[in-house]
């Protein structure tokens, strides 16, 4: 498939990626806005790397500041050093591998209600189950808790109701000051009633944001020793012994749920699909897995072991990344491969473009987690594969998001086999994350 046709392959409501396709830059406008997009790793890496402090979260990240607050994934400046620096040491993988228990409880109990129902039915909705597993595996980590009233209503938002891609249609359109979100998102969560269908949206959003603050509350009021995100935020600091406040401590946990969830979640679906596609593949992985596991829950210990079920899933996120592009906003005026950059342009980082390009990836268009297990070619620039964003703001999470995939994927193919249903349409569409546009159903098969 060539470059072109790949593009043209996810299209979008703006319509623009045919016009851009197989471009290594390209500027275009959409309604009122201003866009560069950048498809070439060398001026990505500009953007993300030496430049990065020219470039800030643009306003399309905007509703999820609204929802969720000021954190790690929407902060800038001093602040969003100070922060980093402080709650970085609690994401790094050694300190991951005490909540591995906390993440199986929950990929155990899929497992055994997809035994339950396959019998009778072995249709199974991958979207929905991938979804509110990372939910509910999210919860766990950061709460201990699965936070039922954040994972009904944050799927109700994503899943049934995509209230994000509406309001991503509408800016792509139209740069809204910042103001008016916060004047908005105000408004959602004062107690004033709101009409209809303002004051459904009005009820999740209030229940998003009263949940964390309830369990802050009862944490501080009756401390626990439990390994979750919670407490780590609770007692984070810096040298100087200054800790977070009780505010960021809400805001950092919300995101990591409302954010959390997205790589994994829509990552893990789309690698299912290709297995099955890819029977060998499959076969390979299926083997790993018994080899290594022997039918246990895995552990910490086993995860480096797994080097097949972690390339499937790294595969699966260069093949179809759930972070198809990056927005950033130029605060001041630059210049990217002798290209001018005006200030207050709207930097869209093409991740997709460059996972599936040619001139870095042998064969791209082909499912290959072999390629994985090698090392990366030394004529393969570093952000050629950027999943996780990169640089000093690449996502804190990834550590996070990479264990629960492994751990998801070990655990349901000990028991599984996915196979695509007859007959539904897979397509993928590009809006807030790229997922499957009619969802993705399966067939279940027990091994």
């Amino acid at each position: 498939m060539t470059r072109g046709a790949l593009v043209t392959q996810l299209e979008h409501h703006r319509g623009w990626h045919k016009q851009l396709a197989g471009n290594d830059i390209a500027y275009f406008r959409s309604g009122t806005r201003k866009f560069v997009f950048l498809a070439h790793p060398n001026y990505i890496d500009h953007v993300l790397h030496e430049g990065r402090l020219n470039y800030h979260k643009s306003v399309d990240n905007e509703p999820l500041r609204a929802m969720a607050g000021v954190s790690l994934l929407t902060d800038e400046g001093q602040s969003w050093g100070w922060h980093r620096a402080v709650i970085n040491p609690g994401l790094v993988k050694r300190r991951l591998n005490g909540l591995v228990e906390l993440m199986t409880g929950p990929i155990t109990d899929l497992a055994s209600e997809i035994d339950r129902n396959v019998d009778g039915a072995t249709d199974l909705d991958m979207t929905d189950a991938m979804v509110k597993l990372a939910l509910d595996i999210t919860g766990k980590v950061v709460f201990s808790s699965k936070f039922e009233p954040i994972t009904r209503a944050l799927f109700d938002m994503v899943v049934n109701n995509p209230v994000g891609d509406r309001v991503t249609r509408i800016l792509s359109l139209a740069e809204m000051p910042i103001w008016f979100f916060r004047a908005v998102i105000w408004l959602v969560k004062s107690a004033l009633p709101l009409p209809w269908p303002f004051r459904t949206i009005q009820a999740r959003v209030r229940s998003l944001d009263r949940t964390p603050w309830d369990l802050i509350r009862e944490r501080r009021a009756n401390p626990t020793d439990s390994p979750d995100l919670l407490n780590y935020l609770l007692y984070a600091e810096d040298e100087s012994g200054s800790r977070l406040s009780d505010q960021r401590v809400h805001d950092e946990s919300l995101t990591f749920v409302v954010a959390g969830y997205e790589t994994t979640g829509n990552g893990l679906q789309w690698m299912w699909y290709l297995l099955a596609l890819h029977p060998q593949a499959r076969e390979q992985l299926l083997t790993e897995v018994d080899s290594v596991l022997d039918g246990r829950i895995p552990t910490a210990a086993d995860l480096p072991q797994l080097r097949w079920t972690t390339a499937c899933f790294m595969e699966a996120l260069r093949y179809y990344g759930p972070s198809w592009v990056m927005w950033r906003r130029a605060v001041e005026p630059d210049n990217i491969g002798g290209h001018r950059i005006r200030k207050g342009t709207t930097v869209l980082l093409a991740a997709h473009a460059a996972h599936h390009d040619p001139r870095w990836w042998d064969d791209p268009e082909t499912f290959d987690p072999s390629r994985f297990l090698r090392a990366a070619t030394k004529d393969r620039p570093r952000s050629a594969f950027i999943p996780f964003g990169a640089g000093k703001r690449i996502c804190v999470g990834q550590n996070l998001a990479l264990m629960e995939a492994v751990l998801t994927t070990a655990v349901l193919s000990q028991r599984f086999v996915f196979d695509i249903k007859p007959g539904h349409p897979v397509e993928p569409v590009t809006a807030m994350a790229l997922r499957p546009r009619h969802r993705l159903k399966m067939v279940v098969r027990r091994r």
